[in-house]
């Protein structure tokens, strides 16, 4: 019963935070699109909530569980890997799509969120292992 409770935490961990990664995509398509619906303060501040929920309950049940090492281990590598494949997607998008210069700007302001993002994982990862 536990494993499957601590089964079903890293799957949701994993999901919330392919939600903010899906929160960001969704930001530069409506960038690309000239939509502009959601603002970039507003849009910054539900995948900052969604990335840190995601990064606390990881860190909570790398502290709280015991026999989940590898599996907290791929879920941060994949959740890193996640945000940088996001980043880099952002910058290739902003390049060769041919839209306004000043949506380009908006778009790439995604970028270096996404790399700190990287980073703090990078970080955690290396600081719990």
């Amino acid at each position: 019963m536990e494993v499957s409770i601590n089964s079903f935490l890293i799957l949701t961990t994993l999901l919330v935070g392919f939600f903010g990664m899906l929160c960001v995509w969704i930001y530069l398509w409506e960038t690309a699109q000239s939509m502009r619906i959601i603002d970039y303060v507003v849009y910054q501040k539900y995948v900052n909530a969604v990335y840190l929920f995601s990064v606390i309950m990881l860190v909570a049940m790398w502290v709280t569980t015991t026999g989940m090492d590898k599996a907290l281990m791929a879920c941060f590598w994949i959740l890193t890997l996640g945000w940088i494949l996001t980043a880099i997607f952002s910058l290739v998008i902003s390049t060769f799509l041919k839209i306004d210069v000043e949506n380009k700007l908006e778009m790439r302001r995604a970028i270096l969120p996404c790399i700190v993002r990287a980073i703090i994982m990078i970080v955690l990862l290396w600081v719990v292992y």
